[in-house]
């Protein structure tokens, strides 16, 4: 058999015509993104004798620019769940509480007035009957989206905004819901308990007695818990406190969550967790741990972490990943959204509250 000889301006060929392949998806690369690097923080760590005046001009500066940014995005529950596959409502609702607690937590009539229009602006998109589609979609996007769905209106009716439209749509799906409430996780339950007492619907489950089936009052190892354990602590209290519940809580369950609250807060700055330790910080205050030298660590870390586009965390690494896997996630929306909304909420409830 003849060898088969290959010429070297043909081999230099198929070289040069490979380089020039790859430059396209070289170009095309997302790089990372210089607004996504943290602003220099320049008023300093608080402490003890930081005046409140001072740390509230600070969390304002804070504000405003999240804000900026937040107005940039594009976040149509709608179009989110039909485009991106991603749980809309869910994403909605983060961009609506970030409102929410600034409008909570501020005395200035101006300001609210301003919060409760932009949210005005905001939920003409459930006026759209494709809106209220929990009858007509799975099991498991119906799991996914529910509690969102009840949030919402509960933020609506949080700005007195008229919400006898949207109290329609869930008596209509109400049935669905209550099927699906027995095999919903304790922190959701903990969450339909609250909404049902909002909307003045009875319900088959007490806080009292769904606590006792907690991570908390389980008083699960502190070294064993999962971050997704964490999760479920942080909401435990969320919904104990929406409701009026902390009370409830006993001298045990307020030792086992100093020790955890301790040993989280340390981890949680290590691994630069921002979202997990903005929710941290959040029971923190709910709880009234603010003389905790743990409670200052961490709010000084997640002050200092702001993007200077006024987003919170990072996550170029995933929106890399998004890229070449030709996915069309938007991870402003996808992932820095919930960070910056739990951020803005743990600063604001610290200083203004």
């Amino acid at each position: 058999m003849r060898k088969r000889i290959v010429k070297p301006e043909i081999t230099i060929l198929i070289i040069l015509l490979l380089m020039l392949a790859s430059i396209p998806c070289c170009l095309n690369e997302p790089k990372p993104k210089n607004d996504q690097e943290v602003i220099d923080n320049t008023y300093g760590e608080w402490d003890s004798t930081t005046t409140i005046e001072q740390r509230q001009t600070e969390v304002e500066e804070i504000n405003i620019k999240a804000l900026a940014w937040a107005d940039t995005l594009d976040v149509d529950p709608i179009q989110l769940s039909k485009e991106m596959g991603i749980k809309g409502k869910k994403k909605f609702v983060e961009l609506l509480d970030i409102y929410l607690c600034l409008y909570q937590t501020t005395d200035d009539p101006l300001k609210k007035e301003e919060y409760k229009q932009k949210v005005e602006e905001l939920v003409m998109v459930t006026k759209d009957k494709r809106y209220h589609d929990l009858n007509n979609i799975d099991d498991t996007q119906f799991r996914q989206n529910s509690t969102s769905y009840l949030r919402a209106w509960y933020i609506i009716n949080e700005f007195g905004i008229n919400t006898s439209y949207y109290v329609e749509e869930i008596e209509r799906v109400l049935p669905r819901i209550n099927s699906h409430l027995p095999g919903r996780g304790i922190n959701q339950k903990l969450a339909f308990v609250f909404y049902y007492h909002k909307l003045g619907y009875p319900i088959d489950y007490t806080m009292e007695d769904l606590f006792n089936s907690s991570v908390i009052r389980s008083q699960m190892e502190i070294l064993n818990l999962s971050e997704l354990d964490v999760y479920f602590i942080t909401h435990e209290i969320f919904f104990l406190n929406d409701d009026n519940k902390i009370n409830i809580l006993t001298s045990d369950d307020f030792e086992y969550l100093t020790k955890t609250l301790v040993y989280q807060v340390n981890k949680t700055i290590a691994e630069e967790n921002v979202d997990l330790l903005a929710e941290l910080i959040m029971i923190m205050t709910y709880l009234n741990f603010k003389e905790m030298d743990e409670y200052y660590d961490a709010l000084n870390f997640i002050k200092g972490r702001q993007n200077k586009n006024g987003s919170f965390g990072y996550y170029e690494d995933a929106r890399r990943y998004y890229h070449e896997i030709g996915s069309k996630i938007d991870v402003d929306i996808y992932l820095y959204l919930h960070t910056t909304e739990v951020t803005l909420r743990a600063l604001n409830e610290a200083v203004f509250n």
